[in-house]
């Protein structure tokens, strides 16, 4: 039988949501293109999760930044003095 299909709209919980974003993984979070993805997470929250940073150069406290607004599940630096001070 052919015709239009139509969709119930169902109630998603907060849970749902969560398994559905994308996990994304920055190398480089503290420059250009970083700036750039986090930009686009910030805006489609909904869509994306920063889970995880990378960053080779230091810049400790540009990284310390984005990571209390991102809260990343992981940080990876480069420098291992500058990774004493996130403990």
């Amino acid at each position: 039988m052919g015709g239009w299909g139509f969709h119930t709209a169902r109630k998603i919980d907060k849970s749902a949501v969560e398994i559905l974003c994308t996990k994304v993984v920055i190398l480089g979070a503290t420059g250009s293109i970083g700036n750039s993805t986090l930009s686009v997470i910030e805006h489609n929250p909904e869509k994306y999760e920063a889970f995880a940073f990378s960053q080779g150069v230091p810049n400790v406290d540009a990284m310390f930044e984005k990571c209390v607004k991102f809260r990343p599940h992981f940080v990876a630096l480069a420098d291992e003095s500058a990774a004493k001070t996130f403990t």
